[in-house]
């Protein structure tokens, strides 16, 4: 196994098994389907809340953590349940201290902590400015029990070299009502090499509209330099990706390069996408030198909305000092 096995990435929340490693238990979804997605610029789309099951209490608005109680359901993980309401993982597994998120029972009950507070609203001049100078992109939107719409927005490299951190900007606007808000949806990588295309990603947490137009537009990237030796470039992974028959998850099995040897970290991104090309999915491991490159690596990868077709893997590796 990984000597130093894995670092969970906020923004993904992710869970792996190493070898030797008890794996996760595959989440299904409770229900056939998928939330309703909405794509930009569609001005008459009207995205539907998501159709697993609402918590078993309801939270209230308030500045303080207000913590539901969820019982497990066979089937279930943490990191499903987490994905559910909206919680990052390392929220629900501190409040969850005793629990082992590898080897929850039936039955069991957990605590997710929930803060439904307002949020600012941004003026209604964002949207304009950004409309005027630029095409929007493709953004797809899925709005969850706790009332968080998470935002993926499929973002093509159209430059001849890598670039890094690119951004851009998201905006939801309340089909009803004055509601709107703007955050920077961001690679989940550093880099983005050239012509290819991957996911930013952002989360408004609730309390948010039911009813809701989303767009997206560019925001920022940087040049990656010639020769620039703060990465490590690895060869793409030996992997077998199992998904399951309604195409709502996907299982990876892989092995790392031997290249990665000589890298002091990496990341392993894994994105899933439909039949038409659009990402609906991703998860995200920080790896850690040294690694026992004969272990495989197993990881699931969820869909927001739709069926995954296909899984892509990215290693960003930064090298030994």
């Amino acid at each position: 196994m990984l000597l130093k096995c894995v670092k969970v990435a906020a923004v993904l929340l992710p869970l792996f098994a190493c070898s030797g490693m008890p794996a996760a238990t595959v989440t299904p979804f409770p229900s056939p389907g998928w939330p309703t997605a909405t794509m930009a610029p569609s001005p008459t789309f009207t995205p539907q809340p998501t159709r697993t099951p609402p918590p078993l209490a309801t939270p209230t608005e308030t500045a303080t953590p207000q913590p539901l109680r969820h019982i497990v359901v066979k089937g279930e993980d943490m990191f499903g349940i987490a994905l559910r309401y909206g919680v990052p993982l390392e929220v629900v597994k501190t409040a969850n201290p005793e629990v082992n998120p590898y080897s929850m029972a039936e039955g069991q009950m957990l605590t997710i902590p929930l803060t439904a507070t307002p949020l600012p609203t941004d003026s209604p001049t964002l949207a304009a400015s950004a409309e005027e100078t630029q095409e929007p992109l493709p953004v797809f939107c899925h709005r969850d029990a706790a009332e968080t719409i998470t935002c993926i927005v499929s973002y093509h490299n159209q430059a001849d070299t890598a670039v890094e951190n690119p951004s851009a900007t998201v905006i939801i606007t309340a089909v009803e009502g004055d509601f709107q808000q703007s955050l920077d949806a961001i690679l989940p990588l550093n880099v983005l090499p050239a012509g290819q295309t991957l996911p930013l990603v952002v989360r408004f947490t609730g309390p948010t509209p039911a009813s809701f137009e989303a767009r997206a537009f560019f925001k920022d990237q940087l040049p990656v330099m010639p020769n620039d030796d703060r990465y490590l470039s690895l060869p793409e992974p030996l992997s077998s990706t199992e998904i399951e028959p309604e195409g709502r998850w996907a299982k990876i099995k892989l092995h790392l390069p031997s290249d990665s040897a000589k890298a002091s970290s990496i990341w392993l991104l894994a994105v899933a996408w439909n039949a038409e090309g659009q990402p609906v999915g991703w998860r995200r491991v920080d790896l850690e030198a040294p690694f026992v490159l004969d272990n495989a690596i197993e990881l699931q990868v969820f869909s927001l909305y739709g069926r995954i077709a296909r899984v892509s893997l990215n290693l960003e590796a930064r090298p030994l000092e």
